[in-house]
């Protein structure tokens, strides 16, 4: 090795041939070590995670598996050169790029480890029940927002690198980040109201709700607004902060629907005609096969005749077969009272005209 130890009588820009020879070992070593670990032991971790059952380990070998050529060639160089002397400038340049490529890898992977947490939750709800497209409108609002908060962190990291100091840029960003929230809480109000109607589901998209005066069937869920889709065809575009304080009746997760119906018949059927009109009216009902009989009564006396109380549920949540099911129930209703001989009762007046002479 008399041959090698005798490069330190060489000297070139402040380092020896030897100081230069040990950094290019360094760096080639490295790059050996790394091609090893990429073309030996992260294939056998690959072929030994596809034989289990859990996807955790998949996940971390994507992350391996998806570091960039930079970051495996930048690391050798940084440790390759710490064996030399650089001017000052080359070597704070040196360390600048190699936060940059550590910082993103970093962040490449944080999000690749929160995709995978997203897609196990979207899968997760789709199991239970939930509707695709609910699931995905939340993992794209989640993942926006964690992207934003993982990069702020990776640019205060690399700008403390940098030699910027952080916690006064903001101490003096305070003020004016108070106003910008100030400026921007109507936007936030409606973004955190979207996580809101993902996470409680009061309603998902496919439902048909009603929302004071204004019904439609629920298109998309948004970050800031929501769009439903009318009964005459136009969108209505709703924010969300207005979904969450406002009451929602939501007609999809009906099961049946209830009916309360008056029949008012003229005066002057006997006691015992009378008594067979609840009768004749639970049979209708049963008759007919999405229909659940719950009561009948006489229930008061009007001005134009007998008030029958009749209330049924319609075994369906959807209003077509609701109004059809009803429309049966009335034609058999009106067929069983001229049957009968009974009359419906209409609002009459009588004038008396007294002729005096």
């Amino acid at each position: 090795m008399d041959w090698f130890n005798s490069l330190s009588d060489f000297s070139l820009w402040s380092n020896t041939a030897h100081a230069y020879a040990v950094s290019i070992l360094v760096f080639f070593g490295l790059i050996a070590l790394v091609k090893v670990f990429q073309l030996i032991i992260l294939a056998y971790l690959r072929r030994l995670s596809a034989k289990t059952e859990t996807d955790v380990d998949d996940v971390l070998i994507s992350v391996f598996s998806n570091i960039s050529k930079v970051f495996y060639f930048f690391v050798p160089m940084w440790f390759a050169t710490n064996w030399l002397v650089l001017g000052d400038w080359l070597d704070r340049a040196v360390n600048v790029v190699l936060v940059l490529v550590l910082v993103y890898e970093v962040v490449h992977a944080v999000m690749t480890i929160i995709d995978f947490g997203l897609k196990r939750y979207s899968k997760r709800v789709e199991e239970s029940g939930g509707k695709p497209e609910t699931s995905k409108g939340m993992v794209t609002a989640a993942r926006v927002v964690s992207m934003i908060v993982v990069w702020t962190i990776a640019i205060t990291i690399v700008l403390s690198n940098l030699g910027i100091n952080v916690t006064s840029l903001i101490a003096s960003l305070g003020i004016g980040g108070i106003a910008i929230a100030l400026a921007l809480q109507n936007i936030l109000g409606d973004i955190f109201s979207s996580f809101s109607i993902y996470i409680d589901k009061p309603f998902e998209v496919g439902d048909y709700i009603m929302l004071g005066t204004d019904k439609g069937t629920v298109e998309k869920i948004g970050l800031k607004t929501t769009r439903l889709r009318t009964p005459q065809g136009e969108q209505l575009i709703i924010s969300n902060k207005e979904l969450t304080t406002a009451r929602i009746q939501n007609f999809h997760r009906m099961t049946r629907r209830r009916v309360t119906q008056r029949i008012v018949l003229e005066h002057g059927p006997t006691v015992t005609s009378l008594r067979k009109v609840p009768k004749i009216l639970k049979e209708i009902v049963k008759d007919e096969k999405k229909a659940i009989f719950d009561r009948c009564h006489l229930a008061e006396f009007v001005d134009q005749g007998l008030a029958y109380d009749l209330v049924y549920y319609v075994d369906s949540a959807e209003f077509k077969q609701f109004m059809d099911v009803r429309e049966k129930i009335n034609f058999s209703i009106y067929k069983a009272v001229e049957k009968n001989g009974f009359l419906f009762a209409y609002p009459t007046q009588t004038l008396l005209v007294h002729n005096e002479t």
